[in-house]
């Protein structure tokens, strides 16, 4: 009897670790990687993000990159000389994660410049 009683035992702990290794990670949050991403626009330039990597975090401490994120980019305005915080968001399974990087608009560096003397 108490042989039987062990075996149970353990299959129940078999189980239970089956069960809790099978459980899926939960997003708990995402960093942006901005090193490839355009940072600095023109005045007439419209926004992009080319470049830009998503990685989202889990309580398992894994990692993964991302793609199905959406960017709001509806405070810049490519004419307007300043700073704008641009928010990224992703969403996974019911959860939702959201961080936001800074792009500017300036003149940038000046090229050349012609003087006409006549």
């Amino acid at each position: 009897m108490k042989k039987r009683n062990v075996i149970i035992f353990v299959l129940m702990l078999v189980i239970m670790f089956a069960f809790s290794a099978c459980k899926k990670a939960t997003l708990t949050g995402i960093t942006l990687d901005t090193k490839e991403a355009q940072l600095t626009f023109g005045p007439n330039e419209e926004f992009n993000y080319d470049g830009l990597k998503v990685v989202a975090s889990y309580d398992d401490d894994s990692l993964k990159e991302v793609s199905s994120f959406t960017v709001d980019s509806s405070a810049f305005k490519k004419g307007e000389l300043r700073q704008y915080e641009i928010k990224v968001s992703y969403s996974e399974n019911g959860v939702d994660a959201s961080a936001s990087y800074k792009v500017k608009v300036s003149l940038g560096a000046l090229q050349s410049i012609t003087l006409d003397t006549t």
